[in-house]
């Protein structure tokens, strides 16, 4: 008798859908016309006095190509995307206003180089919670991404 109610749960959970905060790795990957957006990820913050930054690898399946015109985050005050780099030995960093998606090329907003930077944040941003981002593009309009968050040290979601 037990075994049947076992099987009865188990196949039942089967039924229900993952909890808020868990998702399945499907759930990673965004797509909007000839565009994909892969494994959005971002790394905890320090409280709110410390900006944070979002990663993720934009794929672009078209023969046209499109471009990043604004990002939104309820996370933060600012959402803008920054691009890092090194000249000799010393780190730059720097707003920029778009960002093109050449058509069949792919896209990676990674640490050390581009980025979005989730500036005045507006609450903390915790190891293993998701919050929502939305990127607008030129062709494809806008596309609501889950970003998951990892440790403050993290080089990102495990391939």
């Amino acid at each position: 008798m037990f075994k049947h109610i076992m099987v009865l749960f188990f196949y039942a959970s089967l039924l229900l859908p993952f909890p808020p905060g868990i998702a399945s790795e499907k759930e990673y990957s965004y797509s909007s016309g000839d565009l994909v957006i892969e494994n959005p990820w971002a790394r905890e913050s320090i409280g709110t006095i410390r900006p944070s930054a979002a990663y993720m690898t934009i794929r672009n399946s078209g023969t046209a190509a499109d471009t990043l015109i604004r990002i939104e985050a309820p996370v933060a005050g600012i959402a803008q995307l920054h691009k890092m780099e090194m000249k000799e030995n010393i780190s730059t960093m720097t707003p920029e206003n778009s960002l093109s998606i050449p058509e069949l090329a792919n896209v990676t907003l990674a640490p050390n180089g581009r980025h979005i930077m989730l500036m005045k944040l507006t609450r903390a941003l915790s190891t293993g919670e998701h919050f929502p981002l939305t990127l607008v593009f030129e062709r494809a309009g806008p596309i609501e991404v889950w970003v998951r968050v990892f440790h403050l040290g993290s080089s990102g979601p495990e391939k």
